[in-house]
């Protein structure tokens, strides 16, 4: 499972990189490499089954199928051949690259840090309450794009996921898993 967790301060300016037992570190860094980001402004268009975030040009899927499907970020087969730089076949990004919703076809894997824009403490799970598609009783982690974070402790070919529950502290999961474990996925495109 993972390896290693990371903590996402909400104000989504420090990094706290916590570690299993006693290998815990604490490390305090700019978020850098990424377009400036901010909590969204989101609105639900319940027929065409997204989510507009106008404050920073999103459009995320939320359907149903942002609950039940899990799939891995590359095949097991290229897993196994150690070719995981493909991502075609049966797998979250073809999943997105092949979704047509609300009459667009543009869809993608979110980044790290938009995937943390979605991030309400309010609610329960912690996503805005504009997603109709949330349930937190059946738990899983959500594909981002976001590859070889730098701290995640696997070597390479590792993939940021994100959990939407908060801490007692305050703090979102999330973490590094490998490229051949299933997960959630909620698309995203930009407008």
């Amino acid at each position: 499972m993972f390896n290693k967790f990371i903590k996402i301060n909400i104000s989504f300016a420090l990094l706290w990189l916590v570690g299993c037992g006693s290998n815990s570190v604490r490390v305090a860094d700019e978020i850098q490499n990424h377009k400036q980001l901010v909590q969204g402004a989101f609105a639900r268009d319940y027929d065409m089954e997204v989510v507009i975030d106008s404050e920073n040009r999103l459009m995320w899927q939320d359907t149903n199928d942002t609950l039940h499907i899990k799939k891995p970020f590359v095949t097991p087969e290229n897993y196994l051949a150690k070719n995981l730089s493909d991502t075609q076949g049966d797998t979250a990004t073809t999943y997105c690259q092949n979704l047509v919703l609300g009459g667009f076809n543009n869809w993608r894997l979110p980044k790290k840090e938009e995937l943390e824009t979605l991030v309400d403490v309010n609610e329960y799970p912690n996503i805005d309450k504009h997603f109709k598609y949330k349930d937190a009783t059946i738990g899983g982690d959500y594909w981002s794009s976001t590859k070889n974070y730098e701290g995640c402790s696997y070597p390479k070919n590792h993939i940021w996921v994100t959990d939407f529950l908060i801490e007692h502290n305050g703090n979102i999961m999330g973490g590094c898993t490998t490229d051949n474990n299933k997960h959630r996925i909620r698309c995203v495109r930009d407008y």
